[in-house]
């Protein structure tokens, strides 16, 4: 739980120009990465991917997502990411979960998974989204989670 609170202090410290999390919505361009909850980077697998943000108010947001995960750059374990979540704006900061469920379409079956709980909290611009996020299974709760952060780009 310390490397959530590690993550979550540098995504405050991070300045955006032109915060504004509540207002607008978007179809954003994402890149990132994934490690295990000890954040050895063993595996570490890369990410990138679409996610659209449609705006509720000004306090919610769902966000359906999508990403192709690869492991190590080595595209025979690609898999297909998608999800839904759902989220707070608080200015600037959002916070939210939902669901994901991975499929295998490389070679090497390791990501077929149940639907997952995926948490993430970031920071939005209106160019820019930083997403620091935990995916675990709802039957292992806090444990055995995967760690991740990505970085959108509005379009």
């Amino acid at each position: 739980m310390s490397v959530l609170w590690v993550l979550m202090a540098v995504l405050l410290v991070f300045s955006f120009q032109g915060l504004n999390a509540a207002e607008d919505g978007g179809l954003f361009l994402n890149v990132g990465l994934i490690t295990d909850d000890s954040l050895s980077f063993k595996p570490l697998q890369w990410m990138a991917g679409l996610s659209i943000d449609f705006p509720f108010g000004s306090a919610l947001c769902i966000s359906p997502e999508c990403y192709a995960v690869v492991n190590k750059l080595e595209f025979d374990t690609l898999a297909l990411a998608p999800g839904i979540m759902l989220n707070l704006n608080l200015d600037s900061l959002f916070v939210g979960g939902g669901v994901t469920k991975w499929f295998n379409i490389g070679d090497v079956a390791m990501y077929n998974t149940d639907f997952m709980l995926k948490l993430n909290a970031g920071l939005k611009s209106k160019s820019l989204k930083l997403t620091a996020f935990a995916i675990m299974a709802f039957d292992n709760l806090f444990k055995n989670m995967s760690l991740g952060v990505t970085l959108g780009f509005i379009f």
